[in-house]
């Protein structure tokens, strides 16, 4: 199952307020376990574009990591709410990855890291292009993203070709990049990560949706609840008229839910089959997503 929402820098990114697998907008709760096994709770919480990050220690960031990777920085792709910086993979030191490419998200805007006195600003370039960096990564992934979206849980520096290792505006105590490898290796490992399931390929996006869909039913569009900022889907409440599919037990046809669905595909007041899945797969809850683009039909 997909890593379906955010974590760092600001969880008013990424998705709409009420969706996400973990989602979080507006404040970020994350549920990972710390060095001393009790639960991360909130990486971030952002207010307009100002936002306040977690005080993690190098060993939680890896902790937590889903790969980490040495990566040359190609370019930056300016977007109008985002940035995205743009990198080659050169080696996988941890975690598994199937693209050659990582693009690093972040939303512009003044950080503080909470409980220090230091701030940082997110979104601007400070990559070289050519140069290699050590990324720690968390990726995420959503139906509506155009790819694989990553962020780091800190503000990091790690040059290897400049001997520069700094976390938070703190410097590392490391002169060699081999023993900096050994240290993410051991830390990341020092933990149970979820296996990146291998991409898998259908006849058509009906073949797909039957496959990955945990739900497939008719609904009627009642009205839009909010619109999607940082990817191309919208939230709407939605009414079960008629299920074909149903691997979630806890709704009925007649019940009200809300759906993220692809912009620009529906109208408030008209039925569509659609395939979705929970938001959170944890929890019997009355959100859901999407399962594939360009799915969606009128209802008989």
């Amino acid at each position: 199952m997909k890593k379906k929402i955010l974590l760092v820098l600001a969880l008013v990114l990424l998705m709409t307020v009420s969706c996400g697998k973990k989602t979080k907008e507006e404040s970020v709760e994350s549920e990972k376990e710390s060095s001393s096994g009790s639960k991360i709770e909130s990486t971030a919480i952002a207010t307009s574009n100002d936002y306040e990050l977690m005080n993690l220690s190098f060993e939680d960031v890896c902790r937590n990591s889903d790969v980490c990777v040495l990566a040359e920085y190609e370019n930056v792709i300016p977007g109008e709410k985002y940035t995205e910086f743009k990198f080659k993979v050169k080696k996988v030191i941890c975690g598994q990855l199937h693209d050659d490419e990582i693009y690093l998200f972040t939303i512009p805007g003044n950080v503080r890291v909470n409980g220090t006195n230091y701030t940082f600003v997110s979104g601007e370039e400070k990559y070289t292009k050519g140069m290699e960096y050590i990324l720690i990564l968390e990726r995420f992934q959503m139906t509506f993203y155009a790819h694989d979206r990553y962020q780091q849980a800190a503000d990091i520096m790690i040059v290897p070709k400049e001997n520069k290792y700094v976390i938070n505006g703190k410097k590392m105590n490391y002169t060699d990049e081999s023993e900096l490898e050994e240290d993410i290796k051991k830390y990341y490992s020092s933990v149970q990560h979820d296996i990146l399931p291998e991409p898998k390929t259908y006849e058509n996006v009906e073949e797909q949706m039957q496959a990955e869909a945990d739900v497939i039913a008719v609904v009627r569009i009642n009205r839009l609840i909010s619109e999607g900022i940082y990817h191309d889907g919208n939230n709407y409440s939605c009414t079960l008229e008629k299920i074909e599919k149903n691997e979630c037990s806890w709704i009925k046809e007649g019940m009200e839910i809300e759906i993220v669905l692809e912009r620009g595909t529906v109208e408030e007041g008209k039925s569509y089959r659609i395939g979705f899945e929970p938001a959170d797969k944890n929890s019997e809850g009355l959100i859901f997503i999407q399962t594939v683009i360009g799915t969606i039909k009128r209802g008989e």
